[in-house]
């Protein structure tokens, strides 16, 4: 596939159809090359623009896609793909981003024509800073995982899974890790207003913290443990802290939540 002109049809143009139309859009796909589908038609409008085209049923969008990408929710996937399946094109390549929904339940409900691939982004989609799982039956062509990439590459980065079973652990890592970032990123602020700071400076000072911790780890390529050490000198103002975190248990039950999420996931799959 020659992904320099492949049409993108985009079935569910809610808030990750959304960012995903908007992220291509930035990155200068052309709008005749963008097709979009939703039951509210007004959303694919407001997302797309008025030089978009937008398709009035689902098979419509398929018929025309080289990359079919599913933006709905996980009770709306069989329904989205008993009308995609007649009309997918023969080359097209069709990537899920509904949780839960194997590469096995998308197969039985699309038959033989387009080759699948599942991705699991997270809401950080929406400022083009996503993390996003992406995995195939090692059957399919490799043109499908590099088509997934460029099409996700366009919201943050991308990473390929080599088994699915491993969807479960990224699903818990990457997609719902935002929530429990931003549980600690609070909780953080938190303190930082009751050590004194007002509630401005402690939003500002433990966002900038984070992102600049997040940058050092991954520009210097050192390990978490290694900037612990650079900033916990003896007996100081960090020692004392991470004292308490570890009496807490803090990073066991970091650990357990991943855990959780991930055994929450396989259930989902199951169901």
């Amino acid at each position: 596939m020659n992904l320099s002109s492949a049409t993108v049809a985009v079935v569910g143009v809610g808030g990750l159809g959304g960012a995903l139309v908007r992220g291509l859009q930035a990155g200068g796909l052309p709008p005749q090359r963008l097709v979009l589908c939703d039951a509210v038609a007004q959303k694919a409008l407001n997302a797309g623009g008025e030089a978009v085209s937008v398709a009035a049923d689902p098979a419509e969008a398929a018929a025309v896609g080289d990359v079919l990408v599913l933006c709905v929710k996980p009770p709306d996937v069989a329904g989205a793909l008993d009308r995609v399946a007649t009309a997918i094109r023969p080359h097209a390549v069709v990537i899920s981003a509904a949780a839960g929904v194997t590469l096995e339940k998308l197969r039985q409900s699309l038959g033989a024509t387009g080759a699948l691939v599942r991705a699991m982004p997270n809401v950080n989609v929406a400022v083009r800073a996503s993390m996003t799982a992406l995995v195939a039956d090692p059957s399919e062509p490799t043109e499908a995982l590099r088509a997934a990439e460029w099409v996700f590459g366009h919201v943050g980065r991308t990473v390929r899974l080599p088994q699915e079973k491993l969807m479960d652990a990224a699903t818990s890592l990457a997609a719902s890790g935002p929530a429990w970032v931003a549980a600690m990123l609070e909780a953080l602020m938190d303190g930082g207003v009751l050590a004194g700071l007002p509630r401005t400076v402690a939003v500002d000072m433990a966002l900038s913290m984070m992102e600049g911790t997040a940058k050092h780890l991954r520009d210097a390529a050192i390990t978490p443990g290694a900037l612990k050490d650079m900033v916990m000198s003896p007996g100081g103002t960090t020692a004392a802290g991470m004292l308490v975190l570890e009496q807490a248990g803090v990073r066991g039950a970091l650990m357990a939540t991943v855990q959780a999420a991930a055994e929450r996931a396989r259930l989902l799959g199951k169901g």
